[in-house]
């Protein structure tokens, strides 16, 4: 930042202070002062006097004498530099001692520069007087440019925090969204996960009463019957348990093997997919571990493999096929999830991530899905999430490093 070089009418305008207890000293400088233009002055007999000046007005300049009854002038130097209020405020000591002593004691006190006593020609005097006086005003100048810079980036902090913290409770209703619209998606998976056992319960139910209403019901059959009733209860018990899991929230990341996830999504899911003919084929090194949250990574599987179910159902001929590959590279995974259902159209390819940005019908798609997937490897995973058109079809890319350091706002 320059800094501005004040005028010479700006310069006569400052309050100079003069303390000294010899009034002819003091007369002899504010006549000097006088005739070239500085009227705004004060003067002082003693240290006590000068303090009452400083309280009452804006003084910019002191001449201060060295040799004072009972405060010395450098005693009264260290005693202004001392208080926060003046210590800003450039001294000229007057002196007619001008040993080295003398005046590094003045300068350790505070003071900024010095003129020797008596003062027979002004041209010492106002030459210092000015220059001080500049470099006061120009001190003064940055000060207050300073503190506008301050202000200024204390309002920018201040409105970074805000649409960080507006930023972070939008985040928050989307992700409250996506899990209001995974439910749905859950519970249908639970009905058609418990449509067969629930079948077989009722078709056993019925034969132990078709035995028994023929008298045919031996303990054999009665406990093979109950064995098989109790099996399917089992399913359904643990499906619930899977289901629940899924939805329990994590507080600490941890290192886990993707093969597990890909496993335990693919036993959700696996019963709608093959109700609309569709086959997964997943294969996964065994040594693919990555960083995370588990439950949020299967989030992520689930919305990716619900989008191209969505695709595939409208295929009306030919194999209708989702493939899943990971493998392991300098202890980071590389994950390709590829679907066979004609791909995405080229001109909202690059808006698929967006929030809110579906093409499918209000009925079926909400637009989070994708917006959270990239929310949850880019910010919590600290990898990264593409999608392509390949021959066929679509592929999304998720490159999984196995470390992360990010901690978010909220967590």
């Amino acid at each position: 930042m320059s800094s501005i070089a004040p005028n010479s009418a700006h310069l006569s305008d400052l309050c100079i202070l003069i303390i000294d207890d010899n009034l002819d000293n003091a007369d002899l400088i504010e006549a000097f002062l006088d005739e070239q233009g500085y009227t705004n002055l004060q003067k002082a007999s003693t240290f006590a006097e000068g303090v009452k000046i400083l309280e009452k007005h804006s003084v910019s300049l002191i001449i201060l004498d060295v040799m004072m009854p009972e405060v010395d002038g450098i005693t009264a130097c260290r005693m202004i530099k001392g208080d926060e209020r003046w210590r800003d405020i450039p001294v000229i000591m007057a002196t007619a001692r001008t040993d080295l002593d003398t005046l590094r004691s003045g300068f350790e006190a505070g003071a900024s520069d010095y003129v020797r006593k008596p003062i027979i020609n002004a041209i010492e005097l106002l030459a210092r007087v000015r220059n001080l006086l500049a470099m006061h005003c120009e001190m003064v100048l940055r000060l207050e440019h300073e503190q506008e810079l301050r202000e200024i980036n204390q309002q920018l902090e201040e409105r970074v925090q805000q649409e960080v913290a507006k930023n972070w409770e939008k985040d928050q209703m989307v992700i409250h969204q996506s899990r209001l619209a995974e439910m749905g998606e859950m519970i249908g998976n639970i009905a058609h996960q418990w449509r067969q056992p629930l079948n077989i319960v009722g078709l056993t139910v019925e034969d132990v009463v078709d035995n028994f209403h023929s008298k045919t019901v031996t303990n054999a059959f009665l406990d093979a019957a109950l064995e098989k009733i109790t099996n399917q209860l089992s399913y359904m018990s643990k499906t619930i348990d899977d289901f629940a899991n899924f939805f329990k929230p994590e507080k600490e990341k941890t290192v886990f093997l993707l093969k597990h996830s890909i496993e335990r999504v693919l036993s959700l899911i696996q019963p709608v997919f093959e109700m609309h003919h569709i086959t997964i084929d997943a294969q996964c090194d065994s040594g693919c571990f990555i960083y995370g949250y588990p439950q949020e990574f299967m989030q992520v599987l689930l919305n990716i493999l619900n989008n191209s179910r969505d695709v595939l159902e409208e295929k009306q001929a030919g194999e209708r096929l989702v493939t899943i590959r990971c493998q392991s590279h300098d202890n980071d995974t590389i994950m390709t999830i590829r679907d066979n259902g004609g791909g995405i159209p080229e001109a909202v390819l690059p808006r698929i991530f967006n929030p809110y940005f579906t093409t499918k019908s209000a009925a079926k798609g909400t637009g989070i899905g994708l917006y959270m997937s990239k929310m949850i490897i880019e910010r919590n995973m600290c990898g990264t999430i593409q999608a392509a058109n390949v021959e066929g079809g679509a592929e999304f890319t998720l490159f999984l490093p196995s470390k992360c350091d990010v901690t978010l706002i909220g967590e």
